[in-house]
């Protein structure tokens, strides 16, 4: 745990750039409801994992593999940097896809409905404080 803070967010974020140069080079988790891994659709290899029923210690978690960075990825990016993080106290490479699909399919996303969409006028930077 205090490698995770110590560390800080830098080394579990990464961009969909970086993912999308060599999808080959990571574990790409989709973090959706089936339906939707389905339509509006995914990354390409993407594996999709149901919200609040998978990754259990006592079957999904074993699907992971320790040989490759795990890229994750949900709507907007916060759900995934929690994931992440949890992956990572567990001694898995998780890295978050920064502002998920959000950030690369935001059309697609307001004209579909139903996920979580946001825009540049709602990102608001706030420092993050300590000690208080």
């Amino acid at each position: 745990m205090s490698t995770l803070l110590t560390e800080g967010f830098d080394p579990a974020k990464i961009t969909n750039a970086t993912v999308f140069g060599n999808l080959t080079n990571y574990y790409i988790l989709n973090y959706w409801p089936a339906a939707q891994y389905e339509n509006p659709g995914h990354i390409p290899g993407a594996m999709q994992y149901t919200p609040k029923e998978s990754l259990k210690l006592s079957v999904d978690l074993k699907t992971l593999p320790t040989n490759k960075p795990i890229a994750v990825y949900c709507y907007t990016g916060q759900t995934s940097a929690h994931l992440a993080a949890y992956l990572r106290l567990l001694g898995y490479d998780a890295k978050s896809i920064l502002y998920g699909t959000n950030g690369m399919i935001y059309d697609n996303m307001v004209t579909t409905g139903g996920m979580t969409v946001f825009n540049d006028t709602q990102i608001m930077g706030y420092d993050f404080v300590t000690g208080k």
